[in-house]
């Protein structure tokens, strides 16, 4: 004879293996890569007003081109059609300003990049065949790091310094997928969207009471990553 808490142990189990079949295959892992686009204004124009005046033809040789960005999200998907979830980017570019000649070498790196944490919310729309469209919309927090490393040789002597700034803001992003299963477990798709970043403020990793100003505008330089986020992505469910 079974006993009581035999049966309640195995109606458990019962319940567990049931909701365990309800929600399989409502969860998706996308894994995205991009080619961004950065406004990064501020960003160019410190580069600008950062040139010295040493009696030689120092340029500008990169201005924070845009560049490759990679993303990662995890929905949960209520009635096969409102998605919910987390995500998280990173982003990376950057500028320098270059001379040498046979006496010597001037140059002045600024490497920069960002991490979005976020969350995510879309409405899958069955199409036909296995092929979805996808409004989305995803918004967080930007974590955004300047590292500023600056050299000068003239024959053996050379002296160099090394800054790291960082910032803290806002970011969100309306975008547009498609998404193709061919499989009940994997698919690829394309997406482009336009990410709106609240532009925010630097400060120096060693104090934050201390900042980079543009000379121009007598104020703190800011950070904005805005700009296209087309990508094409890979997809799994379980």
């Amino acid at each position: 004879m079974i006993s009581p808490r035999t049966l309640s142990r195995f109606l458990l189990i019962g319940l567990l293996l049931v909701s365990i079949q309800d929600i399989a295959g409502n969860f998706e892992v996308a894994a995205f890569t991009g080619f961004g686009s950065y406004q990064l204004n501020d960003l160019r124009t410190f580069q600008h007003e950062s040139l010295p005046q040493l009696g030689v033809d120092i340029r500008s040789t990169t201005n924070f081109p845009s560049y490759y960005y990679y993303q990662l999200s995890m929905l949960y998907y209520i009635r096969d059609k409102w998605g919910i979830g987390i995500t998280g980017s990173f982003f990376s570019t950057g500028g320098r300003n270059h001379y040498k000649d046979y006496s010597g070498e001037y140059k002045f790196d600024m490497l920069t990049n960002a991490r979005n944490i976020g969350v995510v919310f879309n409405r899958k729309i069955n199409l036909k065949n296995g092929l979805f469209i996808i409004p989305e919309i995803c918004a967080g927090i930007k974590l955004s790091d300047l590292k500023l490393m600056e050299s000068h040789r003239v024959y053996a002597d050379s002296t160099s310094s090394e800054f790291l700034v960082k910032s803290i803001g806002m970011w969100v992003e309306p975008r547009v997928r498609l998404m193709y299963m061919p499989l009940s477990f994997l698919g690829v798709g394309a997406s482009i969207g336009y990410e709106y970043n609240l532009p925010s403020k630097n400060y120096l990793s060693t104090d934050h009471d201390r900042f980079l100003m543009l000379i121009s505008k007598r104020e703190n330089m800011r950070f904005d990553w805005s700009g296209l986020r087309p990508n094409i992505n890979m997809i799994f469910t379980f």
